[in-house]
């Protein structure tokens, strides 16, 4: 009896280890796509964007984790997080400073307080990024909240106007993995205070983002010139 108590036991706990992970991945993976999708209407809305509030999103292409994908005149190259998978990593271009990435992250928050995050939008917000294979190598950035929306129980948090330096694009070129991490006092607003993300198809995602920019300048151009 004793070995046959000891098996329902283990098959039990199994069971309750099944249904916790069920639980967490419902919370924080099965509204991936309307997490994008709240993403993207802010990044879009922020008036410093200036674009047609009719456009669609058009995905461009896909580079092993990455994405290109275009709305308007703003060409975005990002990847999902591998804690959780709505939470999105990258960078953005605009015609005529197609040489510039603009920071772009979108990340939730399921935390009781998630209600004070309103409180700081357009607050630059301090962030720490490593990479798991040269942990030496620290970067700060300090980017603006441009929208906090509901999404269920969670809060979906637009980070972006923070430029990309060249040294972080160097290591970003290298390296397979990068973290970032929410630093204090704004880290105890979220549950989640750090994420990773995989910099495989980085570089070929980039490389699309710049052509498909310099050649919409081009058709500026071309249309600037007909005009007149």
């Amino acid at each position: 009896m004793r070995p046959l108590k000891h098996i329902r036991g283990r098959v039990v706990l199994s069971i309750l280890l099944y249904i916790v992970f069920t639980i967490y991945v419902i919370i924080h993976a099965v509204n991936t796509q309307e997490i994008k999708d709240v993403a993207h209407k802010e990044l879009y809305a922020d008036t410093q964007l200036n674009i047609n509030g009719s456009s669609e999103l058009i995905i461009v292409g896909e580079y092993k984790s990455w994405q290109v994908d275009k709305l308007g005149n703003i060409i975005r190259y990002t990847t999902h997080g591998n804690i959780v998978h709505g939470h999105r990593f990258g960078w953005f271009k605009k015609p005529n400073n197609c040489n510039i990435d603009t920071l772009y992250l979108s990340y939730s928050s399921s935390h009781k307080n998630k209600n004070l995050l309103d409180k700081l939008k357009n607050r630059r917000i301090l962030l720490k990024t490593i990479f798991p294979e040269a942990e030496d190598k620290i970067f700060y950035m300090e980017p603006t909240i441009i929208g906090t929306n509901k999404l269920g129980s969670m809060k979906i948090v637009t980070f972006t106007n923070f430029p990309q330096i060249p040294l972080l694009n160097t290591y970003m070129k290298k390296l397979d993995r990068i973290e970032i991490s929410i630093e204090k006092p704004f880290d105890s607003l979220f549950d989640i205070k750090s994420d990773e993300w995989s910099l495989q198809g980085y570089i070929a995602a980039k490389l699309k983002a710049k052509e498909i920019c310099e050649r919409m300048n081009v058709n500026q151009n071309t249309l600037v010139a007909i005009n007149n």
